[in-house]
């Protein structure tokens, strides 16, 4: 309702479930039965923040799923998407070698992890 998409927090949360049932994704560290009404204030608006101890600047990239959260600068965005690129299609040839049947250690060939081709 007042434009906020989602909560990562360095702490904990809870209700967690029910506002990804929602639509509104939420990422803590743990969750608690404990309400936080009356105990949180808001410091401010639109200015750097602490995630852990990475500063977060409005602007920041920050994408999380059950498996974590990432901060990344805006102005490494680019470089950071096209990394993520190569590692996704590394990854994805490695899955479908051991679909195929190649025993996981072979797939997973140290060189090609490291992003290079094996001669």
């Amino acid at each position: 309702m007042r434009s906020i998409r989602g909560v990562i927090t360095d702490g904990a949360c809870r209700d967690v479930r029910q506002a990804r049932e929602l639509g509104f994704p939420v990422f803590a560290r743990a969750q608690v039965p404990v309400t936080a009404r009356g105990r949180l204030r808001q410091k401010s608006y639109g200015g750097p923040v602490a995630l852990g101890n990475v500063a977060v600047h409005p602007g920041d990239l920050v994408p999380a799923d059950e498996g974590g959260v990432v901060v990344v600068p805006r102005g490494r965005a680019a470089d950071v998407l096209e990394a993520a690129r190569g590692l996704a299609g590394r990854e994805a040839a490695i899955e479908a070698e051991v679909r195929a049947g190649v025993p996981l250690p072979r797939a997973m060939r140290d060189a090609r992890l490291a992003g290079t081709e094996e001669k």
